[in-house]
């Protein structure tokens, strides 16, 4: 978001626009529904897909940046930085230095995208 301009892309392409955007994330305070893969919504369906890398920054990106993380580039988010490296267990590591780990309820481990020449980790989400 820019000033009152969201834009949402999908694999670094821009798909839509909203210009009219009259509340900020900081506006929503303190939250308790903050999840990956689900809605706070207990009818809506759980994200069928696995997910590698999940960034959170104090302010907007723009186009170039989107694109450049588009290409597998890390990001590396200033306020949650998960990179999804962890092998097991229920406790997902903030690399930004802020501390904000979050808690795995119900996710699979998977090992370098299942190639052994890559030094990478990913979790599958699953329904819980």
């Amino acid at each position: 978001m820019s000033g009152t301009t969201g834009t949402l892309y999908v694999n670094g392409t821009p798909v839509g626009t909203n210009p009219d955007i009259t509340i900020t994330p900081a506006d929503l305070g303190t939250t308790t529904q903050d999840w990956i893969g689900r809605s706070e919504y207990a009818g809506d369906p759980f994200l069928d897909a696995s997910v590698d890398d999940f960034n959170i920054y104090n302010s907007p990106l723009s186009a170039a940046q989107v694109a450049t993380l588009a290409t597998g580039v890390a990001g590396a988010g200033n306020v949650v930085d998960y990179t999804f490296d962890e092998t097991g267990g229920t406790t997902v590591t903030d690399s930004s230095g802020n501390g904000n780990n979050g808690t795995i309820l119900s996710a699979e481990p998977i090992l370098n995208f299942g190639d052994p020449n890559l030094n990478d980790h990913l979790w599958r989400l699953t329904a819980s």
